[in-house]
């Protein structure tokens, strides 16, 4: 079986961010994808958080300040995030929305066609991280998306509904949060009482990229073909943790080698079967890793960008 896999590097802005892609089995012929799902954490959410009873929202101001309409969406940015320029050069009709937004509507069904954000902020790989403050990335996984997923194959049949999934766009950011979690517990979970790690930080790193093998393949399994990931930016060096002068060096140790074991990963299951606050970037700086991601080439993106990743024959 082959593989498509692409590492993206933005060097020169502030808050780095890795973006790893990956597919399985793309089909011959596929031009842009018919639909993006989205899960993952914060970076991602476009207003999932806004209908939970939690802290972690940022339906007010000044989030969203330079959105049109000048509106706080939920989104933890000033603008757009990175998903809304995706879903753009994707030529998708909109951004998917939140799942929770539209799940008991009557226009759901149609809606799951072309993609749904699932993105909740504070999720982590591990369910421990904000545990009862976000939904979790297996929450997002097994109950969310499964939904979704038996709601195609109701709508389509089962073999058009697969073949929807296959040639659909896969984003998946997570794993920050976990990181600050064992950084700065106090800090990530100022309402449930903080643990000190048990773990050494390269252990807690491996546990990850266990769990989220098993996370993925879990998708793998409900239809997910052709994906990207974000990885953890260097957290060291976002306001929140970084002091005067310098950066937390173990926060970005931590982020490296999460997101050097999250590459290992995924050409594992290539071969085996793409700041606004104290944490996240700025509109302009989504817009530009999303661009940069899409169509950018080495030494950027190798060996191929998102826009190749949907035309890829395997």
């Amino acid at each position: 079986m082959g593989s498509c896999i692409g590492m993206v590097v933005s060097r020169g802005l502030p808050c780095v961010l890795l973006l790893l892609a990956c597919c399985w089995l793309c089909e011959a012929g596929a031009g842009l994808a018919p639909a993006l799902y989205v899960l993952g954490d914060s970076q991602a959410d476009a207003g999932t958080n806004n209908h939970l009873v939690t802290v972690l929202r940022a339906d007010h101001p000044h989030n969203g300040v330079d959105y049109p309409g000048c509106k706080a969406t939920g989104r933890f940015s000033n603008g757009k995030n990175f998903v809304d320029f995706l879903a753009e050069h994707l030529k998708l009709p909109s951004s998917p929305p939140p799942y929770l937004s539209i799940c008991n509507t009557p226009s759901s069904n149609s809606i799951y066609l072309t993609g749904v954000n699932f993105a909740s902020g504070g999720a982590g790989v591990s369910n421990q991280t904000n545990q009862g403050q976000c939904i979790s990335f297996d929450h997002q996984i097994d109950h969310q998306f499964s939904k979704v997923n038996a709601s195609l194959v109701q709508q389509l049949g089962q073999a058009q509904a697969w073949a929807h999934l296959s040639r659909s766009i896969f984003a998946v950011a997570i794993g920050g949060n976990d990181i600050l979690n064992y950084v700065r517990p106090s800090l990530v979970n100022q309402v449930i009482s903080p643990c000190p790690p048990t773990q050494s930080p390269d252990e807690f790193v491996a546990s990850l990229a266990l769990s989220l093998k098993d996370q993925l393949q879990r998708l793998y399994k409900l239809g997910m073909r052709r994906m990207f990931i974000i990885g953890a930016a260097p957290l060291g060096c976002c306001p929140v943790l970084r002091g005067k002068e310098e950066c937390d060096e173990l926060a970005n140790y931590m982020s490296s080698e999460y997101n050097i074991k999250v590459a290992s990963l995924l050409q594992d299951m290539s071969d085996n079967h793409v700041f606004w606050d104290f944490v996240h970037p700025t509109e302009i700086t989504a817009q530009k890793l999303t661009a940069v991601a899409f169509q950018g080439s080495a030494p950027f993106v190798t060996p191929r960008n998102v826009e190749q990743l949907c035309g890829t024959a395997m």
